[in-house]
């Protein structure tokens, strides 16, 4: 966890009082997400290779109702060059896939008012959606749980917590096997 808390630039204080336990304070310099879009120019240094200000890869919608881990990986994607998009339940990422027409989906499995099974489904049947990637994203996996995806209509897998390096190559392969249908 330290680890993580530094590479966004922050910092981890203790407090600690015997007898009355211990009070651990992280700090980050960053505000979250404030607007429903972010791209490269706006995000933070992590400690990630740099990218020039003008080298925007695909825009991504990242569907995901914990708003920690989509500040995270909003952040994190942004600063690897990805135009960002977010929506924090199934039926707002459908409604922002249907208006922004993203290159590549990553979609939370269990979400709120539509779950990442039916969300798919639904963007499925939408033509100009149809081919569009999408890549479940979800807590550690159960027994069924990648069929239960490819069945959805999911492109791929991934499991919580991501390493970017994993979640990368997914959205080159992804990006680069859409490309060339």
């Amino acid at each position: 966890m330290l680890k993580m808390v530094e590479l966004h630039g922050g910092g981890v204080e203790v407090e600690s009082e015997p007898g009355r336990g211990s009070r651990f304070i992280m700090t980050f310099p960053w505000q979250g997400i404030q607007t429903q879009e972010t791209s490269v120019e706006s995000s933070p240094s992590i400690g990630l290779p740099e990218v020039e200000a003008n080298t925007i890869r695909s825009m991504i919608l990242i569907v995901e109702d914990n708003l920690l881990y989509l500040n995270l990986l909003t952040d994190v994607l942004s600063h690897c060059g990805y135009h960002v998009i977010t929506a924090l339940n199934g039926e707002e990422g459908i409604a922002t896939a249907r208006e922004k027409l993203p290159q590549l989906i990553l979609l939370d499995i269990q979400m709120p008012i539509l779950d990442g099974f039916q969300a798919t489904r639904k963007i499925r049947s939408y033509p100009e959606l149809g081919k569009t990637p999408i890549i479940a994203l979800t807590a550690p996996a159960m027994n069924g749980d990648r069929e239960k995806c490819f069945q959805a209509g999911m492109n791929d897998y991934i499991s919580k917590p991501v390493s970017i390096d994993e979640l990368q190559k997914v959205f080159e392969d992804q990006l680069y096997l859409h490309k060339i249908e």
